[in-house]
């Protein structure tokens, strides 16, 4: 594997972990989202 291969793999697991994490904030904040698109 090459160091771009294993770089490039990295960053796509770092993007995951974090678009996780703000998955979870974004359940958390589920009701205030809600709302905000309630009122849209």
């Amino acid at each position: 594997m090459t160091l771009l291969k294993l770089l490039k793999n990295s960053l796509a697991a770092i993007s995951r972990i974090t678009s996780i994490d703000h998955f979870m904030k974004q359940k958390q904040d589920g009701k205030f989202i809600f709302q905000q698109f309630y009122y849209l």
